[in-house]
């Protein structure tokens, strides 16, 4: 099913920012990229530095662009976002397409343009998680910058929840955000489109090591709890890799206190384990690496970690078009697509102990590689293009008739 060459409508697509590495929610917007090729991508700021994923879109950016000490450091300025997108200019395009766990939900459109919300998830640092995030920075603390920060937080709550109903559909990524969307807004939200996991380019690798290593692949923030994968590790005398980059990188090293090594600039990651086991570093830190890199790492280890709720969580699918399990925190959205036991195993509280109880039951569990393989099949990005790219074609259908 797609749009009649004749009636095509007019598209553009909104993100929050475009300013991070390549993740789970870039894998997102890149798929409906490819849905829709000739839409532009409207976005609080951008950074072409960091953002090296983004080369393929015709990027739009807000006024906030123009202070160059902000595109990366978009945090500081949460509250001038809601302002940058509500002062979008999006009258020419027919359909808008928000991509949102923030402000992008917001931007303002008229009656005769049909805007749908593929929402991420309600802004976790102001409904959620708010608790976290003010206890995440120790200057939040200071009872003056507390106060401040209160004040912000409530104005910029408040604004969500009008902005929340500015789209006139909103598509959840799982039956977690689902729940989330009827709990802060009190919004009906459509059926489930779950992300997809990257399969075309994810080829085993036939480099094999004699190292048994967990992994952890994500984004080094607070909620995804990469601190319980290093002390159940460090608890248990097994090995942990861990890829990514966030502001929690210093503290969680502290964590791993004098057991840890990272990669160098010139070093293979072959050569960092090598020297990892001579070392006996247990956890080894290590980013920005080239695709193969990852799939050898993918290969290679025992299981994927993934402690933290996860608002739907990519990599828990990406390892099961490798044949290896997951220990995942049983409410994330990537869970309700595995099988406890059969392509998974299921922590059921954000603790140390529950984390090691999980490594210990993964480590007297059989899993059918073979079978792993086999179910990640059926979440691939081809597959979502075309439900995803067909439920804007029935709704632009349908609001048309209606309208």
């Amino acid at each position: 099913m797609t749009f009649n060459k004749s009636t095509t409508p007019k598209i553009a697509l909104v993100y929050d920012r475009v300013n991070t590495s390549y993740g789970g929610a870039e894998h997102v917007l890149k798929a409906i990229g490819e849905i829709f090729p000739k839409a532009p991508l409207f976005t609080s700021v951008y950074s072409k530095e960091i953002a090296l994923w983004a080369n393929t879109f015709e990027i739009k950016t807000t006024f906030l662009q123009k202070v160059t000490f902000f595109r990366k450091r978009h945090q500081l300025i949460a509250s001038l976002m809601p302002i940058a997108f509500e002062s979008l200019k999006l009258d020419e395009y027919d359909i808008i397409i928000s991509i949102s766990s923030a402000e992008a939900k917001g931007v303002l459109t008229k009656p005769n343009q049909l805007h749908i919300c593929y929402m991420l998830t309600p802004t976790r640092y102001i409904h959620s998680h708010r608790k976290e995030y003010l206890s995440s920075k120790n200057f939040l603390g200071w009872p003056i910058i507390k106060q401040l920060a209160n004040l912000m937080l409530d104005y910029l709550k408040w604004w969500d929840k009008v902005a929340a109903f500015r789209p006139d559909i909103i598509i959840p990524i799982s039956n977690l955000i689902k729940n989330r969307i009827k709990e802060f807004y009190s919004i009906d939200s459509e059926t489930v489109i779950y992300p997809p996991a990257d399969i075309a380019p994810r080829i085993t690798s036939k480099r094999k090591v004699d190292f048994p290593f967990y992994l952890s692949i994500s984004r080094l923030v607070n909620y995804k709890k990469v601190d319980l994968s290093i002390r159940a590790t460090l608890k248990l005398n097994k090995y942990l890799v861990v890829v990514g980059t966030g502001v929690q990188e210093n503290e969680l090293k502290k964590i791993a206190q004098n057991q840890w090594t990272e990669k160098t600039t010139n070093e293979t990651i072959y050569s960092l384990l090598d020297r990892a086991k001579k070392q006996n570093s247990k956890i080894i830190f290590t980013k920005d690496l080239s695709e193969p890199d990852v799939n050898f790492l993918l290969t290679n280890c025992k299981a994927v970690l993934m402690p933290g709720e996860e608002d739907f969580g990519i990599t828990g699918l990406e390892a099961s078009i490798f044949g290896k399990p997951v220990i995942v925190f049983y409410t994330s959205g990537v869970s309700e697509l595995l099988e406890n036991g059969i392509n998974s195993i299921f922590i059921k509280d954000e603790t140390e102990q529950e984390v090691i109880r999980a490594i210990n039951e993964l480590e007297n569990t059989n899993f059918n590689q073979r079978l792993i393989r086999s179910k990640a099949k059926y979440h691939s990005t081809e597959k979502f293009k075309t439900q995803f790219e067909n439920k804007i074609l029935e709704s632009w259908k349908h609001f048309k008739l209606n309208s």
